[in-house]
């Protein structure tokens, strides 16, 4: 695969990762919001709560994405360095 073609490939996996935990954070906050209006403030707190993990269990998800992006970056850019032909030994006897 092309380097340039590899290279917007990973862009265009992290931006849309980013994005989807972007937009699902921000449907549960609205699930939380329009439940704490209907349920009142005693279910608030609980609902706080939730979304709060659910926060940081993304945030988590997030962070390991990018850690899993910046590993193939680091793969990518190993194979630039080594040679594209490998000299292979006599075969198997």
């Amino acid at each position: 695969m092309d380097r340039a073609v590899s290279d917007l490939l990973i862009v265009v996996s992290a931006v849309a990762i980013v994005s989807v935990t972007a937009l699902a954070m921000y449907v549960i906050s609205l699930r939380a919001k329009r439940q704490a209006r209907e349920l009142g403030d005693e279910s608030v707190h609980v609902l706080e709560n939730e979304l709060d993990a659910v926060r940081a269990e993304l945030g988590a998800q997030v962070a390991e994405l990018q850690e899993r992006v910046d590993f193939a970056e680091r793969m990518l850019a190993q194979r630039e360095a080594t040679p594209e032909r490998i000299e292979r030994g006599p075969p198997p006897a």
